[in-house]
């Protein structure tokens, strides 16, 4: 049984950090067993979900009593989408102040009204929490802060390897005051967009290569640590050239091996939230079926 998640605990919760992990991976879920397993293993009844889907993208309501999660299916695989986001730039939007990233705004507008009508309606009052991994962590940044013109706030927004989603002028009007970005090690995916043309929103968490959980605050994602391990790598031969042929390269040439995209994976921040637990709920969620 996975930790009990605390709707109370609105400001960074491990266990709470850890559950949204795991949700985030029920949105990977390839067939019924496996979405509704993960759903049940988070406390969720089969009838108390929703599954949507909208252009390239889904994600699923889920709720109880006590709370409600919303959460977005990203991708396990960054190798083509990422040389894409490497020359990406913000463009203006009626729907957020500053500049934000169009195919995330567009993944938001897909989605919107298979969401947005029941946290307006059935399921309004009831603390939300908003999450994605990867790709799906750029979305619930944007549908949180979408949300928020309609009188909606998130309670908490978690976001796993999710890249960066906007300019300055979006970042410094972003209205999600607890919103916890979780970054794994050497992930590539949070340098993306890059700087300084997009910026980061939330409050960084970094599980670092010694295994530990760091709190970051408001920090940037420091670019340097990345850049220098992809030299490095590449010197070796592992990746090839830098810059966007290089992680375009990486995805045509299946080096999905490389630390920047491995430490990408769901599986790879789910066991090392995992490992930061408690013992008696590190052994209690180590009896889950689900990897």
């Amino acid at each position: 049984m996975l930790p009990n998640f605390d709707a109370g605990k609105t400001r960074f919760h491990l266990e709470n950090a850890y559950v949204l992990i795991r949700a985030s991976q029920a949105a990977y879920a390839v067939d019924n067993d496996s979405y509704f397993g993960r759903l049940a293993e988070i406390g969720i009844d089969g009838a108390d979900q929703k599954w949507f889907t909208g252009g390239f993208d889904a994600g699923f309501l889920a709720w109880t009593n006590e709370f409600v999660l919303l959460t977005f299916r990203g991708t396990d695989n960054p190798g083509g989408w990422v040389s894409n986001l490497f020359g990406a730039a913000p463009v203006s939007s009626p729907d957020y102040y500053g500049k934000v990233h169009p195919g995330f705004a567009d993944a938001v507008n897909a989605l919107w009204s298979s969401f947005y009508p029941e946290l307006a309606g059935p399921l309004a009052g009831r603390p939300l929490f908003v999450s994605g991994h990867s790709r799906g962590g750029a979305i619930a940044t944007l549908a949180a802060q979408a949300l928020v013109y309609q009188g909606i706030t998130a309670a908490a927004v978690y976001t796993f390897g999710s890249p960066r989603v906007g300019n300055a002028g979006f970042a410094n009007r972003y209205d999600i005051g607890r919103h916890f970005r979780i970054e794994n090690d050497r992930d590539i995916v949070p340098h993306v967009p890059p700087r300084p043309m997009f910026r980061h929103v939330g409050d960084r968490y970094w599980l670092t290569e010694d295994a530990t959980l760091e709190e970051e605050g408001a920090a940037e994602t420091p670019a340097p640590l990345v850049l220098e391990a992809a030299f490095a790598d590449s010197l070796a031969g592992g990746v090839g050239g830098l810059g966007p042929a290089m992680l375009g390269g990486v995805g045509s040439r299946g080096l999905l091996d490389s630390e920047f995209f491995s430490d990408h994976a769901s599986t790879e921040y789910a066991y090392w939230l995992w490992k930061q637990l408690p013992d008696a709920a590190r052994t209690d969620a180590g009896k889950s079926k689900f990897p």
